[in-house]
């Protein structure tokens, strides 16, 4: 059963009863707050425009009904299990989940790298390579180090789908193509600079 939404009168829409979104939009900026990003971070994350995080946000801001593509982007960015109904609960007086990214992405990364990776930096990554961490199996990884930074390549496969050692090394090895070509980009453009 559905929780039942709050409605308020709405003046400026001839008499018409609109959403309560102000429970919304504190729990909405309270998830972004807790996982420490900006608005446009979010915005970035959750493949919408930071004006959709800024109204989200918004405690005066009116509406008819839920945002449902918005309120689903972003609610997956947060770890809200289903943030239709969680947002349905939240008008309706109910707490708002606490943010938690999949667990598989934290696995995932962790396999990975050989230590936990923070909440933090798993919502900073873009929404859609969480999302392949979350769906696909981790096959393989490869820590690069380019420019004294460290930079984590996963080899991911659907679940189901074996995957031989030869198709693991032909990936690995065009990731190595792609980065040598790009080392000697850098070469070319510091050549060219100094001359």
């Amino acid at each position: 059963m559905r929780p039942l939404l709050r409605l308020v009168p709405n003046v400026g829409h001839h008499g018409r009863m609109s959403l309560d979104w102000t429970p919304a939009a504190v729990a909405f900026a309270a998830a972004r707050k807790a996982m420490a990003l900006t608005q446009p971070d979010l915005a970035k994350l959750a493949d919408v425009s930071r004006n959709t995080i800024s109204n989200l946000e918004s405690r005066t801001r009116i509406y008819d009904t839920i945002p449902k593509s918005s309120v689903v982007k972003v609610g997956h960015v947060f770890g809200w299990p289903d943030p239709i109904r969680d947002v349905e609960r939240i008008i309706a007086g109910a707490p708002a989940p606490p943010t938690n990214p999949p667990s598989r992405t934290r696995a995932a990364v962790t396999e990975a790298t050989g230590r936990p990776m923070s909440p933090s930096a798993i919502e900073s990554m873009p929404l859609r390579v969480r999302r392949k961490l979350e769906t696909n199996e981790l096959v393989d990884h490869k820590i690069i180090e380019v420019d004294g930074l460290e930079m984590v390549v996963l080899l991911t496969a659907r679940p189901g789908d074996p995957v031989s050692d030869s198709q693991m090394a032909s990936g690995l090895a065009a990731w190595a193509d792609l980065e040598r070509n790009r080392r000697d980009l850098d070469i070319t453009d510091r050549d060219q600079e100094n001359s």
